[in-house]
């Protein structure tokens, strides 16, 4: 494992050095929501957290421009600011335009029409990741994936899942919030879903219940091939990890391997299998997959998170900082994947 690990921190250090040498003509932008003034049922980045990503990017770019509100952004995108060609403009966003499935993806379509460099996933990777219902169906050619159907309303859905309990969740769903297990029977199913589908005005996901560990890990794309990052174990009280549990950080990580984890042995296993399915889906971004860790054999991708959280309370940020002991390499690696991606390093 310490050779696994060291030649990922040898290919993420090329994208830190990429980032180093080009600080002098970076400017960086951050474009924050107001997390109280959000439309979309989704999970909020709260202050302490964007406190985090402004300290990070600040200390990795010549020039640092943080907003909190979207219009004054474009109007400033339109009016020009950003035209001087001898600086590398780059955008890191969290923001959310309405409540459908296109919510993240304005943005990083302003960027792609005024040529300015995006830190985050572009438009289209940010509206399939964010359509749980979709992006399950994408990967169903790949092994360990949950086994997933949908709820669109119809009067008897389909239930093809065996396992004792699902998970019900709406198909947008983001920081797990409404996240519910029940009983796999078929009308307490349609009654449950039924009633999320309004509430949320949403499809709902409908998916198998792993009992098991839950396990992320971060990739990047790197200079020769994706990365996977050490992996990180979330311990939390219960079955699943709640909005509420989310909300209010309660939640511990374990990076892997770690005595107290009994199945260190599936590390590069699942190191590889993230790295493939970011492979498939052509991320150009950091981004985030969800393992539930059944057994010695068994794992389930769960989620996918186009936009992970990159603060402190996230597992991208305790990944990194285990590797590099530091709060300054994300955010590096970042702007070093995006300036070899878009080939202007």
């Amino acid at each position: 494992m310490i050779n696994l690990y060291e030649n990922i921190r040898r290919q993420v250090q090329e994208l830190i050095d990429i980032a180093n040498k080009s600080k002098q003509t970076l400017h960086v932008i951050t474009l924050f929501d107001n997390p109280y003034q959000c439309e979309a049922a989704t999970g909020m980045i709260f202050p302490a957290e964007i406190k985090d990503i402004e300290q990070g990017f600040l200390l990795s770019s010549l020039i640092y421009t943080a907003y909190t509100d979207y219009t004054e952004f474009e109007k400033d995108l339109r009016d020009g600011r950003f035209k001087n060609t001898s600086i590398k403009h780059l955008l890191y966003s969290t923001v959310q335009i309405g409540t459908g499935v296109e919510r993240r993806s304005y943005i990083p379509s302003l960027c792609h029409r005024y040529k300015m460099y995006n830190l985050a996933c572009d438009a289209y990777l940010s509206g399939l990741l964010l359509n749980k219902a979709h992006y399950f169906l994408t990967l169903s050619q790949f092994s360990h994936v949950a086994n997933t159907i949908v709820y669109a309303g119809q009067s008897t859905p389909v239930n093809e899942i065996l396992s004792e309990y699902v998970i019900l969740k709406p198909s947008l769903e983001c920081a797990a919030l409404g996240v519910t297990k029940v009983k796999n029977d078929q009308f307490l199913i349609l009654e449950k879903a039924s009633m999320m589908r309004k509430k949320y005005k949403e499809d709902i996901i409908i998916q198998e219940y792993i009992d098991g560990y839950e396990v992320s890990v971060p990739v990047i794309k790197g200079q020769d091939d994706y990365i996977a990052m050490p992996p990180v174990c979330v311990d939390f009280e219960g079955d699943i990890l709640t909005y509420d549990a989310v909300d209010d950080f309660k939640y511990r990580f374990k990076i892997l391997p770690n005595e107290d984890f009994p199945y260190n042995n599936l590390i590069p296993e699942l190191l590889e299998h993230s790295k493939s399915v970011m492979r498939f889906l052509n991320a150009e971004c950091l981004t985030r997959i969800d393992y539930r860790i059944k057994n010695s054999n068994d794992f389930f991708i769960f989620d996918i998170a186009a936009l992970p959280v990159l603060a402190s309370t996230g597992t991208c940020w305790q990944s990194f900082k285990y590797l590099f002991n530091d709060n300054t390499s994300m955010f590096k690696a970042i702007i070093g994947s995006s300036l070899l991606n878009c080939d202007i390093y």
